[in-house]
């Protein structure tokens, strides 16, 4: 999706606060895959220039199975960029704040540029439009934005401050930048989405946002025909370009949860190599 220069500079202010809110202590130089564990059977799926890290995640227990890192090692945490608009959609969708089908019209700054016209959560979620996480972002408070990171992973301790800004809040709702995120972070929104309570509804319309975005949206690069694989993007502008994805599969039945991280030029997008890797197991099971 396109990014505004305000976008840039807050993505990058956003980066140097939210690391900064994490104890040194708790947290290494960079990310690499925990060690150990070996790529998916068949060998590397990051090759050329692939710079970045994924791990495979057992769904249930969250027990790391399969990881790979190549190139330098990003650091340990990021904005959540546009997986942030999974617990924009959440938030609003479980205080009564959005229908499922109401419509907000996506004018500009989504997938296509030009926007996607009028459009429901699941179609928001699936082309990741900013105009309308924008737009729903104004209905929301800094509690229930909050209160929905925990729910989806227990990911509020990863949020910076509340913004005295408005402007600064809503950059926080549709684009995460105050949220940091690592492979860590990704698996345990995967999981919380992946394993969703049946009698959650909110939960269950933002698990239709995560498949539709694989079958027609920012992840049809992690399509693997007869898996059934749900994820959400995330994009951060500068000169890394980190793309960060965050998924699960199968749909129905959930036994992977799959956390990847790309950036620099010529890197494939997390999601591509979220997509080797999956179309890896899916060959084995």
């Amino acid at each position: 999706m396109t990014t505004t220069p305000r976008r840039e500079f807050l993505g990058l202010l956003a980066g140097t606060v939210a690391a900064s809110a994490i104890p040194a202590a708790a947290r290494p130089a960079a990310a690499t895959a925990p060690r150990g564990l070996a790529p998916v059977p068949g060998g590397p799926v990051m090759k050329g220039r692939d710079r970045g890290v994924y791990v495979v995640h057992d769904a249930r227990s969250l027990e790391p199975l399969y990881a790979e890192t190549l190139g330098d090692p990003l650091p340990e945490r990021t904005p959540a960029a546009s997986v942030s608009k999974t617990f924009c959609a959440y938030a609003a969708l479980r205080e009564g704040l959005l229908a499922e089908t109401e419509k907000i019209f996506c004018d500009g700054d989504g997938w296509r540029p030009e926007g996607h016209g009028a459009i429901a959560v699941v179609e928001a979620l699936a082309v990741s439009c900013n105009a309308f996480f924008e737009k729903l972002g104004a209905r929301l408070t800094w509690d229930s934005y909050r209160e929905a990171c925990d729910r989806l992973g227990g990911l509020s301790d990863r949020l910076g401050g509340k913004p005295a800004n408005l402007l600064d809040r809503l950059a926080a709702y549709a684009h995460g930048d105050l949220l940091a995120t690592g492979c860590e972070e990704l698996a345990r929104l995967g999981r919380a989405v992946a394993l969703a309570d049946p009698a959650d509804r909110a939960l269950a319309v933002v698990r239709r946002g995560w498949r539709e975005a694989v079958l027609r949206g920012t992840a049809v690069a992690a399509n693997v025909p007869g898996l059934e694989v749900a994820g959400k993007t995330g994009t951060l502008p500068g000169a890394a370009a980190e793309t960060k994805f965050a998924a699960f599969a199968p749909l129905s039945e959930p036994r992977w949860v799959i956390a990847a991280r790309t950036a620099g030029p010529g890197s494939a997008s997390a999601a591509a190599i979220a997509g080797r890797a999956l179309t890896r197991l899916a060959g084995t099971a």
